[in-house]
């Protein structure tokens, strides 16, 4: 008589860890479905920052860093000037901006 074969518990052990991630799939899917909402930012916020990486500029040759608010339109609004590695407080113009730019 023929030995019986023996599991390939690799091909057993791929199988459950390919259910296991469509189980995780469907459970993080149910939990996180929806439109994400941060919080509201009315016009008149202030935000302080301090910037580590950016490099400093020559302010003749390369201008200098402006801050730029960009309102649920896309449209960008000036929030003003930093200097890397200053202490800078954003007050912000614009009511529940999308995003929050560096530029030169």
């Amino acid at each position: 008589m023929s030995e019986r074969p023996k599991p390939d518990w690799r091909w057993r052990s791929h199988a459950i860890a390919k259910v296991f991630l469509a189980a995780c799939a469907l459970l993080f899917t149910g939990a996180c479905g929806g439109d994400a909402v941060g919080p509201r930012i009315p016009s008149g916020t202030s935000l302080t920052l301090t910037t580590t990486a950016l490099p400093l500029l020559d302010a003749a040759r390369e201008g200098r860093y402006a801050t730029w608010l960009i309102d649920a339109n896309g449209q960008a609004h000036p929030a003003g000037a930093i200097q890397p590695g200053a202490r800078a407080t954003i007050t912000s113009s614009v009511d529940n901006p999308k995003a929050f730019e560096i530029k030169i």
